[in-house]
């Protein structure tokens, strides 16, 4: 808190109808809850028991707290005049008044002048204690309200000898006079613009109404084109940035009444704590404005909660980029564009000129303002480095639920891909013949695939597809809210369009890239161009660039599910902080599923994260989300996590076993979870035991050569042959069915339809094939080596593209396993002998459980396929009463 007169500055003097509370806020009140700062709590309780003329009914109750921080506080209970003779808890007579409360009336407005803090605010009790309250009416006159009547009051501020222009509060010759007005509830959708106090009241006061207070309300509200300021004002105001919102509110469009709703409800909502105040809701900022740059270019303020910034481009008449920033209301704003793209390499900058400060921008961000410019006109952009204080927790929170709106409501979102370089202008030709060829005959995108080869043009679009853009979290959002999409890439611009189709085609061709670039493009040199993340070409042209996009779309209206199908499809792309691997998804999400989300950056991403699994949980009865905490291969983390609280941050090339294909080992089963302490860091699930992992093959990585598949067959083959005494079989080199459960288990149970009565023998001739040919002098039973040649019509060029795509890939983080009961399994790399194996209720598949610590806990291994038991045997052997149903904590 600051001093007590800095504290009485943000301080909100309230009347409660009904209970006829007196209560004093500060500008921490964020909870509705009472809060002072010491100071003022000792000069009320002494005013307050000398009032014996108030006749006030019930305690008043004020919560002191320290200075500046919260460090302890203690209630104080104060009976002005007991007339019921009882006293009743503070807590419960707030909850009553809250449960009664019926919907606030207009609200008055209240001017306490801080020259005169005691007199000023013991005058103001003692008027609204009074029998009659004398508010200012539209035209200036005053009217008498009975007692009973009276309803809650916010307050402003002003200073003796400064003047609110355009104001009918009354004021004496020295300022310390106390004025009453209505203040209607449809003030609620007006804009500021038209009662904008001079400059000098607006910055030296800004704090009060970004913190809660209320921008006081002008009965003559002067007409639309009445919206320059003063005369005597136009040296100072605006002090820095203009504000540029729009005089008048346009229902018509949706995006507007959606906006204009919430700020109503924002406002009401604000009126249900302890101490009613109807306002505009406004930014609650605690942290300090920040400054952008070496030279300290200083933001000012977003007042309204629905106010942004925007930087004002001028037109380019120079090499360097010169703007400004302007506040704009966003229920009706000018034209703008909402800028999206990559903030690059923080150490690369460069200069551009806000007003008359130079300060340091990225590069990609000065390219992306630079390619923006208009010749002859200025342009209005929204650039989140430049339009949020990034140095402002709450306005950077504040901001972070706003995205939806801001690239929603722009007139087009500019997608900055980064300068020209390297092939890019041959990628943006072939793109454009792509586009043109897609919708001719499919014989013309063969022909342009096949005579790329020779020119690099597929390898170029492929480098253009995995730039750092694409890799972006927060894009996600600001592409799926757009209206319309303009992708720029130095000085070349193309319509989203171009880039979304030419994706489509490419997913339609894709047998064509694979049989051409296998493993990417070899040169005339013998030098082999592969992409930049290993992946081969048909995976960066299909699930990278504009194709990362398209399969979210199906999924965001699954209900509450979407929430996780969100964060799988999306946790491959980065994000600075932690957190915003939550928050960044929000935006794209149901109304009624973010809702439930705080944007908040004084929570810790553990909390964040627990809260998706907490949400999950409820929502959804199924406990799949677990599934998602991957542990192998190993990575580090600071977070100290529960085990069973997936890593967002972390970026694993394998999933859950569960929503990737489509087991139902639970069945129609709800979970049974409990958190067995207040932190959320211990899950109890009821579960159905099956057995414990008796031995494992070699784990395969997750960057895999074909040669890794090919090992870890041979290993994991050998181990099945050798393990008589597990699983009961004498002869397993002739038991064709047992190697048939092995084939299965090697792909996950997703054998391919046409395959499904021989796949043993495609299993196996792939497999052998490949050995014979890239490891010829490795010895192979006499089994494999009859398989090796085996007439399957599959063709050697085929061999190694089937096994990547139907066996590898599902290799990929795991190991063979054999469980002590001698069933057949593969889960992740994690795993070690003695894990207990169970099936919650409410899961997809079976998980892995480990015992930690002495006191019969548990750690999440991971999830793990076990072959026959993935549709659901083991629920049905319980609810046959075969099996028991255990309760596990897991930590």
């Amino acid at each position: 808190m600051n001093s007590a007169g800095g504290s009485f500055q943000q301080s909100l003097l309230s009347l409660r109808q009904g209970r006829k509370q007196i209560m004093i806020r500060s500008r921490r009140d964020q909870e509705q809850s009472l809060l002072i700062p010491s100071s003022i709590e000792k000069w009320c309780l002494k005013n307050l028991a000398t009032q014996k003329n108030m006749q006030i009914i019930g305690p008043v109750t004020f919560l002191a707290t320290n200075d500046r921080k919260v460090q302890s506080s203690h209630l104080f209970e104060l009976d002005a005049i007991l007339q019921h003779g009882q006293r009743d808890k503070p807590d419960a007579a707030i909850r009553r008044d809250r449960s009664t409360q019926e919907s606030p009336a207009p609200l008055p407005t209240v001017v306490v002048n801080e020259g005169d803090t005691n007199n000023s605010l013991n005058h103001s009790l003692k008027q609204l204690s009074g029998d009659l309250v004398r508010p200012y009416n539209a035209e200036g006159s005053t009217a008498m309200l009975p007692t009973q009547e009276l309803q809650p009051f916010q307050v402003a501020r002003s200073t003796a000898n400064e003047e609110s222009p355009r104001s009918s509060v009354s004021q004496n010759s020295k300022g310390s006079g106390l004025g009453i007005h209505p203040s209607p509830r449809e003030s609620l959708l007006q804009d500021d613009s038209t009662m904008r106090p001079s400059s000098k009241v607006f910055s030296k006061h800004s704090s009060l109404l970004a913190d809660g207070g209320s921008t006081p309300t002008f009965p003559n509200r002067r007409s639309p084109s009445a919206s320059s300021p003063p005369a005597n004002d136009q040296d100072t105001w605006p002090p820095r940035e203009r504000n540029l919102s729009s005089l008048t509110w346009m229902p018509d469009d949706p995006r507007r009444q959606s906006l204009a709703d919430r700020r109503i409800s924002s406002a009401w909502s604000a009126t249900s704590g302890s101490a009613s105040l109807m306002a505009r809701p406004r930014i609650l900022s605690h942290s300090s404005v920040g400054i952008l740059g070496e030279k300290a270019y200083m933001y000012n303020e977003l007042v309204d909660v629905f106010e942004f910034r925007l930087v004002r481009l001028f037109p380019a008449k120079m090499s360097g980029v010169r703007c400004e920033i302007i506040h704009a209301d966003l229920i009706n704003p000018p034209e703008y564009i909402a800028l999206s793209y990559a903030w690059g390499d923080a150490t690369e900058t460069k200069l551009i000129q806000i007003g008359k400060t130079t300060i340091p921008i990225t590069a990609s961000l000065h390219g992306a303002l630079a390619a923006l410019r208009h010749k002859t006109q200025e342009v209005l952009v929204w650039a989140d480095a430049l339009s949020i204080d990034q140095h402002n927790r709450d306005e950077r929170t504040q901001q972070v639920k706003l995205m939806t709106e801001i690239y929603s409501m722009a007139a087009r979102v500019a997608v900055w891909l980064g300068s020209e370089r390297g092939d890019s202008d041959i990628a943006f030709d072939f793109l454009s013949k792509i586009y043109t060829a897609s919708t001719q005959e499919s014989t013309e995108m063969t022909r342009l695939i096949e005579a790329s080869a020779k020119t690099r043009q597929l390898l170029a679009v492929v480098a253009l597809f995995e730039r750092d853009y694409w890799q972006r979290l927060w894009v996600v959002q600001e592409v799926l809210n757009a209206k319309e999409i303009f992708v720029y890439c130095g000085t070349t611009c193309l319509d989203w369009r171009v880039y979304t189709t030419v994706s489509e085609a490419f997913t339609r061709h894709r047998s064509d890239i694979d049989r051409y670039y296998p493993g990417g493009l070899y040169d005339e040199s013998g030098k082999l161009w592969q992409s930049a993340n290993q992946f081969s070409y048909s995976q960066v042209l299909i699930h990278q660039g504009p194709g990362s996009f398209s399969n979210l779309k199906p999924i965001l209206n699954l209900g509450d599910i979407s929430l996780l199908q969100v964060l799988r499809l999306c946790r491959k792309k980065s994000a600075f902080d932690p957190r915003d691997k939550v928050f960044g998804i929000l935006g794209v999400l149901p109304e009624n599923i973010r809702d439930n989300f705080r944007v908040d950056y004084s929570l810790s991403a553990k909390e964040a994260y627990t809260d998706v699994v907490d949400y999950l949980l409820s929502t959804t009865e199924r406990v799949d989300i677990i599934c998602e905490a991957i542990y192998f291969p190993l990575c580090s983390s600071s977070m100290k996590l529960p085990t069973w609280v997936p890593d967002w941050s972390h970026v694993p090339q394998t999933t859950g076993l569960g929503l990737s294909y489509g087991f139902s080992a639970g069945e129609d089963t709800k979970v049974e979870f409990k958190f067995q302490d207040e932190q959320r860091t211990k899950l109890q699930l009821a579960a159905v035991p099956l057995s414990k992992i008796a031995c494992h093959g070699v784990a395969v990585g997750t960057l895999c050569a074909t040669a890794d598949y090919l090992m870890a067959f041979l290993h994991w083959r050998a181990l099945l042959l050798g393990a008589n005494d597990i699983t009961g079989v004498k002869d397993a080199l002739n038991d064709l069915s047992f190697q048939q459960a092995f084939c299965t288990t090697l792909c996950l149970d997703q054998v391919p339809p046409q395959w499904r009565d021989n796949w043993r023998e495609i299993v196996y001739h792939l497999f052998s094939y490949l050995l014979s040919t890239r490891l010829p002098y490795l010895p192979l039973d006499r089994q494999l080596i009859s398989y090796t040649a085996a007439p399957l019509g599959i063709s050697s060029q085929e061999c190694r593209t089937l096994l990547h795509k139907h066996i590898g890939v599902r290799m990929m983080g795991r190991c063979f396993c054999l469980t002590s009961d001698g069933s057949l399994g593969m889960g992740t790399g994690f795993m070690a002998p003695g894990d207990e194996i169970v099936v919650p209720l409410g899961c997809r598949t079976p998980i892995l459980l480990r015992r930690e610590g002495g006191n019969g806990e548990y750690r999440l291994v991971g999830d793990v396929y076990i072959h026959g038991y993935m549709r659901g045997l083991a629920i049905q052997q319980w609810r046959a009463g075969e099996r028991k149903l255990k309760k596990y904590v897991i930590h």
